[in-house]
């Protein structure tokens, strides 16, 4: 799972690095996949530029970007449940 986060910065499997970084990490773990698919998802701090910005990069590694989002009307303690959570399949 890769999440956007502001000011350029994403965390990749709960590891943060900047997003420059990103394509070779990607790289590095989808490399001998035959499936190269990424789920994606963006912090409260992040902004849409941030999220669209990373899927961008994600995309020149995946072949497909898995985006979860949220749902708003069903959660536990403020948290998205994850039968709450929506994916949209993004393609190169």
């Amino acid at each position: 799972m890769v999440v956007a986060q502001a000011a350029g910065q994403v965390s990749l499997n709960g590891a943060r690095m900047p997003l420059s970084q990103l394509p070779g990490e990607l790289d590095r773990i989808f490399r001998t996949r035959a499936e190269r698919i990424v789920m994606v998802s963006a912090d409260a701090s992040a902004s849409m530029a941030d999220l669209t910005g990373m899927i961008d990069v994600a995309l020149t590694q995946v072949d497909r970007v898995a985006w979860v989002t949220p749902a708003s009307d069903q959660s536990c303690h403020g948290l998205p449940t994850v039968a709450a959570r929506r994916v949209a399949i993004l393609r190169k």
